[in-house]
């Protein structure tokens, strides 16, 4: 008998569940120093004013 909608969602439900508690076990969060955050947001502020390069760009531009 083929599986009905409601049975896939929750097998996929079930897979995220599992996936999320891998995610967990492998890549433990750190929560990041004051210096880190400093420079997360100093990023943050050159991405606003579009003071970046796109990675594919800047890819392009090392490979010549």
């Amino acid at each position: 008998m083929p599986a009905t909608s409601d049975q896939i969602l929750r097998e996929l439900r079930r897979l995220r569940d599992d996936i999320k508690v891998l995610q967990e076990a492998l890549i433990p969060e750190v929560n990041p120093t004051r210096e880190e955050k400093t420079a997360i947001n100093a990023g943050r502020q050159e991405i606003r004013r579009g003071q970046h390069i796109e990675w594919e760009k800047l890819r392009r531009e090392l490979r010549k």
